[in-house]
């Protein structure tokens, strides 16, 4: 007996199986939507790590269907200890529309032919932007709080995260340190990256964004010891990169040319995503001024 009829009955049968899911999914999707309006999702989806902090402070848990996997790395996320019996997720529109999500948060990133197929099948697709300043993580606390009917949560939290950035803004001196950051690869907090913004309010002068820095672009030793700054920022841990690209955090050059104080390591997960913590980071650095001379 041929092998193809066998083939073809199973391809038929995924198909009809795949479009049962998609169907069943929509209609759970809808009838949760217009049961419940679209000021109260009790159903939440977030494809994306910054939009999984920022939500996490603003509903309830039994609200959150689902996270991305990497909220669940304390490496990168502030509420990885927080999130156990939530699920996480890779983030693919199948499992997506197995959870019957009434809305969704995405990044300009997200996968964008998920988020096209989510949209096509009837599902509240929220586009979060990247925060890349103090102003947009502000405005990305009332987006999401808007989005999750949670509208009055969201302007306290964010006047809260207003008033607490001018509070230590007026520590800083007038002195203008001039400061290195570096990452993993001899990367910078380069033009425009939310890191160039925390140490610019910590009343530094940046290295990485020097004339004809690009958003991309690398701070060498060799440069770093040529225009000898005030501080050495680490936006890495030396402890969580045990492979070569790493090995720039902990050239003993760099021991020899900057004293204990004057290094300070930023983890990675208080500045990689604009949320509420990134403050944290900018106190770090504020509190960093008096060892190199900054107040």
């Amino acid at each position: 007996m041929s092998d193809r009829p066998v083939m073809m009955w199973w391809r038929d049968a995924r198909a009809i199986s795949l479009f049962g899911l998609i169907a069943g999914c929509l209609f759970m999707s809808t009838s949760v939507m217009g049961r419940d309006g679209m000021s109260k999702p009790r159903r939440i989806v977030s494809l994306n790590l910054c939009s999984d902090q920022n939500l996490f402070g603003l509903v309830s848990r039994d609200r959150i269907a689902a996270l991305f996997i990497l909220s669940g790395d304390r490496q990168y996320s502030n509420i990885a200890r927080d999130v156990a019996g939530i699920p996480l997720i890779r983030g693919g529109a199948e499992e997506v529309m197995r959870l019957g999500a009434d809305l969704v948060l995405a990044g300009p990133y997200t996968t964008k032919a998920t988020v096209t197929l989510l949209k096509r099948l009837g599902h509240r697709v929220v586009i979060v932007p990247v925060a890349t300043s103090f102003a947009m993580i502000a405005d990305n606390i009332e987006l999401i709080a808007k989005a999750v009917g949670e509208d009055a949560r969201g302007r306290l939290d964010a006047d809260k995260f207003r008033e607490r950035l001018r509070t230590l803004k007026a520590r800083v001196g007038s002195a203008r340190p001039l400061a290195a950051v570096i990452y993993t690869n001899n990367f910078t907090a380069s033009p425009g990256s939310l890191a160039a913004e925390v140490v610019a309010h910590a009343g530094y002068r940046n290295l990485g964004t020097r004339e004809g820095a690009s958003p991309l672009s690398r701070l060498g030793l060799e440069e770093i010891i040529f225009n000898r700054p005030d501080i050495l920022i680490k936006g890495h841990a030396s402890k969580d990169y045990h492979t070569v690209l790493g090995d720039n955090l902990r050239h003993p050059v760099l021991a020899g040319v900057f004293s204990a104080a004057r290094q300070v390591e930023i983890p990675e997960r208080l500045w990689l995503c604009g949320t509420a913590r990134t403050l944290d980071a900018l106190e770090r650095l504020i509190d960093a001024r008096s060892n190199v001379g900054g107040d």
